[in-house]
């Protein structure tokens, strides 16, 4: 209402204002052409008293003046929808370090699990191989071998060959000859590998037998012969990783004793076989030995 009531004054001040130069200017130009006289003014200031009323200034409607101020109802607030809590990603976490104390891993030795991973000459017995071969060459055709090889460097072998009978053409008639070895050798292998060189003892048989005719009378003779021998020998043996094992030798028989029972009449040929196998010193060869080592 303090703010109506100025608003009010200052208006009516301002109308006053604006009326009164016009006012002025009407009475200067009444003024001009004619003198004033002073009884005239005097007369009228005398005769006439004039009431100076209190000045008020017509009230201005107050809708003229007033600032339209439109009238805002109740403000309706609108729903304001729950904000959900912002999700914040949360920065990756440096990874903890944990310390573990490390602990001495202990492992077993591979030899204890598989033998031969290790150490190729060890086999599924340990320090000791088995094996058997089986050979051909002379003067034991055919012949057969078992092995066992201590460790690295110590082989023993023992050896069983067959001379089959064969046939020999002797004074217009035949002699058959048969005959079988066997021995125990001791092998060196100083390489630790296939070579081997060694010494064996053993035992060679010879038979034979012969018939003939002569004026129209037939006759037969035979020996069995005996002998005990020593015989150096030197060779290979390799053994490949799945146990496939192949070699080959070389040695001389010493005859060291002997015995022998033949016929009283003995063609000479057939002594001469005897002698021979009793006291010669007799090559041994065994071309191929293919076996199987453990």
């Amino acid at each position: 209402m303090n703010v109506k009531r100025h608003v009010l004054r200052l208006a009516a001040v301002a109308s006053v204002l604006l009326a009164a130069p016009s006012t002025w200017a009407d009475s200067a130009d009444d003024d001009i052409g004619s003198e004033p006289t002073a009884p005239i003014f005097a007369a009228q200031a005398s005769s006439s008293v004039v009431e100076t009323a209190p000045i008020v200034a017509a009230p201005v409607a107050e809708a003229a003046v007033a600032v339209s101020t439109p009238q805002l109802g109740p403000v309706a607030a609108a729903p304001v929808a729950p904000v959900a809590p912002a999700q914040v990603a949360e920065a990756p976490k440096p990874p903890t370090k944990v310390s573990v104390a490390a602990s001495p891993v202990t492992t077993a030795p591979a030899s204890d699990a598989h033998p031969e991973a290790d150490d190729p000459h060890q086999g599924a017995l340990g320090p000791v191989r088995l094996g058997i071969f089986a050979g051909v060459g002379l003067p034991s055709i055919v012949s057969g071998e078992v092995l066992a090889k201590i460790g690295d460097y110590v082989g023993i072998a023992g050896d069983y060959g067959v001379l089959p009978k064969l046939k020999l053409p002797i004074q217009g008639g035949g002699a058959e000859v048969q005959g079988s070895s066997m021995s125990i050798a001791l092998r060196i292998y100083p390489l630790r590998e296939a070579f081997f060189i060694g010494a064996a003892v053993g035992q060679q048989s010879v038979s034979a037998g012969e018939s003939a005719s002569a004026y129209g009378l037939s006759q037969a003779s035979s020996f069995d012969a005996k002998a005990v021998y020593l015989a150096p020998q030197i060779g290979l043996m390799h053994r490949f990783s799945f146990g496939l094992a192949l070699g080959c030798d070389l040695g001389v028989r010493f005859p060291v004793s002997s015995s022998a029972t033949a016929s009283a009449d003995l063609p000479d040929t057939m002594s001469s076989i005897m002698r021979y196998s009793q006291k010669g010193v007799v090559p041994e060869l065994n071309l191929l030995r293919l076996g199987y080592v453990l």
